[in-house]
């Protein structure tokens, strides 16, 4: 990460995309917090190229945490 670590980085999402008090930020699990911004980005359309319509198939859990590994390795899924 340029200029900070990862975990200011996500003190940042909790605090501010997702809008979380920063006491409930520092106290949620990495996965939750990746997993709320995945739903909040959906949620307001930024998930998404603008024209396309979402997949329509729920995500699996192993589809979930493959997404967590290649984010967390700096290598975001397309």
């Amino acid at each position: 990460m340029k200029n900070g670590s990862y975990v200011d980085y996500l003190f940042g999402v909790a605090t501010g995309w997702l809008g979380w008090p920063p006491d409930t930020a520092w106290h949620t699990p990495i996965p939750h917090i990746m997993l709320a911004l995945d739903a909040r980005l959906d949620w307001t359309g930024r998930g998404q190229a603008q024209g396309q319509a979402a997949a329509a198939k729920p995500p699996t859990r192993q589809g979930v945490a493959e997404k967590l590994k290649s984010f967390l390795r700096g290598r975001p899924k397309q």
